[in-house]
């Protein structure tokens, strides 16, 4: 938990990465023997409270978003699919932590050029661009791959999607 913390505070999921590290720090501070207090009588209160707090705050689930020139999808050990057909898509954040996310972007349109940043931990980010699109992997792999299995003619014309981020013991496909 301490590691999966870290990883989520540096793909600036703060809220998470602070509960979850908190709660690594404490199982580790009684593993070796600095308090002898139950861990999870102090923070499975609090964890549920979060979730209730994030389930209000996060009404709208972004497997419905439609027409957005952003997307913003987490999934944390669950799996999301979303839809974008905005006519100026600029890009968005994803994250994948022991889950997956399916993003389609074919009925999307770049005007110019798109970033997409990526963070995947122990899970698969799958995104479906259209003929003709430019993609550039500009990601770190760390016991991960990523692949881009984009058929498109070299234009210089052509709309680029930039693919920045981390993925670390995961995998990230990019296909048409």
């Amino acid at each position: 938990p301490l590691f999966l913390g870290l990883v989520m505070i540096m793909s600036r999921n703060y809220v998470w990465g602070l509960i979850v590290t908190a709660f690594g720090g404490a199982m580790l501070a009684r593993t070796l023997g600095y308090t002898d207090y139950n861990v999870f009588e102090l923070f499975w209160p609090a964890v549920i409270i979060v979730v209730g707090l994030s389930i209000l705050f996060n009404r709208g689930a972004s497997s419905f978003k439609t027409d957005k020139s952003h997307d913003d999808v987490t999934a944390i050990l669950a799996g999301i699919t979303s839809n974008n057909n905005s006519a100026n898509y600029k890009g968005g954040k994803v994250t994948s932590v022991m889950g997956g996310v399916s993003i389609d972007l074919r009925k999307a349109t770049i005007q110019k050029e798109a970033t997409l940043q990526v963070m995947s931990f122990w899970g698969g980010v799958e995104v479906k661009v259209p003929e003709g699109w430019v993609v550039k992997n500009r990601t770190n792999a760390i016991l991960g791959g990523v692949e881009v299995k984009v058929h498109a003619d070299i234009d210089k014309d052509a709309p680029v999607l930039y693919l920045v981020g981390d993925v670390i013991m995961a995998g990230v496909d990019i296909k048409n």
